[in-house]
């Protein structure tokens, strides 16, 4: 009895295992985890999505809060030394000679202050035949070794004949900007235009640039 028992146990073991597999059978006891798989990787996508617009937005919050931080700082760099422009104007318009103490009294204030200015300078129209009272006049201000540079009988000259900070400025002292087309063709339209005007940038002095 108990040997029929076992076969009878052991053939249905090996009927079971030989019997095939239904698909069908397995998709029904696996299909939940096939959703919830999709459900899944649908999720991330959305995370991934989102988490993506965030980051997008907020670089571009930071972006435009940088860009308007820039714009506001050179906006008032710029009112500062157009201030400065037109403060050195006024001192001419208000006295009929400016001599050379006054305008590095006064120039100084501005250079010192802000480290962008590297040079304030006086530089006059001489007409060519003038230009020997005008020396003249140069010297008597303490500019002992005044001379023109670059040297030359020329029309019309544009020396420069103060400039603060001077001990940074020294040797551009009588250069004439006469002999540099693009700075004679911005001094003439600011001239002729009574505005501002600005030049492309050039080496002012042998440390800039």
């Amino acid at each position: 009895m108990q040997n029929n028992n076992s076969n009878n146990f052991e053939n249905v073991i090996q009927q079971a295992a030989g019997k095939p597999k239904s698909l069908i059978f397995n998709f029904k006891k696996t299909y939940p985890a096939y959703i919830v798989l999709v459900l899944f990787i649908a999720a991330s996508f959305v995370v991934q999505f989102f988490i993506k617009e965030n980051v997008e937005s907020n670089r571009s919050i930071e972006f435009n809060k940088a860009l308007t931080s820039i714009t506001t700082r050179l906006g008032n760099h710029y009112e500062r030394h157009e201030q400065v422009l037109q403060s050195m104007h006024g001192l001419y318009n208000e006295n009929i000679e400016v001599v050379r103490d006054y305008f590095e009294l006064y120039g100084a204030v501005p250079a010192k202050t802000y480290s962008s200015i590297l040079s304030l300078a006086y530089v006059p129209n001489v007409i060519g035949g003038n230009w020997e009272s005008f020396h003249f006049s140069a010297r008597s201000q303490g500019y002992f070794d005044y001379e023109l540079k670059p040297p030359g009988t020329r029309d019309i000259y544009y020396p420069i004949l103060h400039a603060v900070l001077l001990e940074k400025n020294i040797d551009r002292i009588g250069f004439d900007y006469a002999t540099v087309p693009a700075i004679r063709q911005a001094i003439e339209k600011a001239r002729d235009e009574n505005q501002e005007t600005a030049t492309n940038a050039f080496a002012l002095r042998g440390d800039t640039l």
